[in-house]
């Protein structure tokens, strides 16, 4: 008789399901019809064409992306899992879609897949607080404030010119690919935050595999659609490990803002314009008293 109820209870959940999946097949039909129109490879059931790619590596996925979509150019279209992802290479498409303000929103996979590691940033937003950041970092990013980071860029340069030398023997062939990325590392953090990573001298890896972390996982999801659903995703050893690595690089830049407003909080001596500034100071500033003066003295106003 309790065999009975579970095998009722199993069917009663299984018709619901189906119906559930029906449902929503038949309310994005016209979506999956308009795509499967789009040059592509072929995609299975379920899963699209997440099965056509053999790696997890980042680098490596890009490179396989990127060949099929010169397969089927100019326009080439992928499905992982229901989502649907279309590529354009010849310019006057990306020109024709990129000009008009309703095709410039972030879609499904672009929004969920930034979320976490860059919160409300550029990457994530769009629409009218996109344009908000947006007029904020440019100001940020002028070239006249760009030249006061050279240091930072040529102290960091000649410590990866230097390891490169070390290794040329014109014999030996080396991945030099890991060089340049810890090189890349260090400059990104000293220049927006003054964070001191080491990446390239030092023996604390942790931000160099947060960041292959958050990196890997993102391809991963695309290989794995059902680790889009976030409820999925985050039960998952992979989701708490990207989770982790995501807070602890948060944490490294909050307490680094923190530290830097205590500092300034109870040092009188030293104006803000005597500091060497990066660009989390200058974009923390914007909109505040001191954004004038910052402005006056890199820009000619």
């Amino acid at each position: 008789m309790a065999l009975l109820e579970i095998n009722a209870a199993f069917l009663y959940t299984f018709f619901i399901g189906l119906l559930l999946v029906l449902a929503y097949c038949s309310r994005w039909r016209r979506y999956f019809e308009l795509g499967m129109k789009l040059p592509g490879p072929p995609a299975l059931p379920i899963i699209g064409n997440s099965h056509q790619f053999t790696t997890n590596d980042l680098c490596k996925f890009e490179k396989e992306f990127k060949e099929f979509a010169r397969s089927y150019a100019p326009i080439t279209r992928f499905w992982f899992g229901h989502l649907l992802v279309v590529v354009l290479t010849d310019p006057d498409n990306i020109e024709n879609v990129v000009k008009h303000d309703k095709f410039c929103c972030k879609g499904y996979i672009s929004r969920n897949s930034t979320e976490q590691p860059f919160r409300n940033g550029l990457f994530h937003v769009d629409g009218e607080e996109w344009r908000r950041h947006r007029n904020i970092v440019s100001s940020a990013f002028h070239i006249n404030i760009l030249e006061t980071f050279i240091q930072n860029f040529t102290k960091h340069s000649d410590i990866l010119a230097n390891k490169l030398k070390d290794l040329a023997d014109g014999i030996t062939a080396h991945d030099i690919a890991p060089y340049f990325t810890r090189c890349t590392l260090d400059i990104i953090y000293q220049t927006s935050s003054r964070i001191n990573t080491n990446a390239q001298t030092g023996n604390d890896n942790s931000t160099m595999n947060n960041i292959k972390t958050i990196l890997d996982t993102l391809a991963l999801r695309f290989l794995k659609p059902w680790l889009f659903i976030d409820c999925i995703f985050n039960a998952t050893e992979l989701g708490k490990k990207y989770n982790k690595a995501s807070q602890c690089e948060h944490g490294k830049i909050i307490n680094e803002i923190a530290k830097k407003r205590r500092t300034r909080e109870t040092t009188h001596t030293r104006g803000l314009n005597d500091e060497k500034l990066s660009i989390m100071d200058l974009l923390i500033s914007m909109g505040t008293s001191a954004k004038r003066k910052l402005l006056e003295k890199y820009l000619p106003l």
